[in-house]
C-alpha cells in the first residue's frame, strides 16, 4: 500500500521540519503515509495523533496514533478515504491512547498541505 501510494498519480507531499521532527507526508485519496525522524517520545501515558485540518471542515480530522520507535523515528499508514483537494494543513498533537475525536493535547507541529 505504502509503495503504491507514494508513486500514485496526484499524490500530494507534505514536508515538515528542518527542525525537529522532520519527515515527509505523502497523501492521496486512499489514505496517506508519513515519514519521520526527531520525534522525541511522548508524555507518559500518551500517543501522537494526526490531524487533517480542511478547508471543507470546521474541525480537524483525526488520522490515526502512532508511536515513535526508541530512535525517534515514525512511519504511520492511514488507508481510509480522503477528500485530497480540501486538506490544507496537517497537525500533530500528543493524545490518549487510542486518539480522540478532536484535539484536545499539545501540537507537536503543522505544515501546510501545497497544491
Amino acid at each position: 500500500f505504502a509503495l503504491r501510494l507514494m508513486a500514485a498519480p496526484g499524490v500530494r507531499e507534505v514536508r515538515f521540519g528542518p527542525k525537529q521532527p522532520s519527515g515527509r507526508l505523502f497523501l492521496q485519496t486512499g489514505g496517506l503515509v508519513m515519514i519521520a525522524a526527531g520525534f522525541p517520545q511522548p508524555p507518559a501515558g500518551r500517543t501522537y495523533e494526526l490531524w487533517l485540518i480542511a478547508a471543507n471542515r470546521p474541525a480537524p480530522i483525526p488520522a490515526g496514533v502512532f508511536d515513535p520507535d526508541p530512535g525517534g523515528h515514525a512511519l504511520h499508514i492511514w488507508q481510509q478515504p480522503i477528500e485530497v483537494e480540501f486538506i490544507k494543513a496537517i497537525a500533530v498533537s500528543d493524545e490518549p491512547p487510542g486518539g480522540v475525536p478532536a484535539p484536545t493535547g499539545k501540537i507537536l507541529f503543522s505544515a501546510p498541505v501545497t497544491p
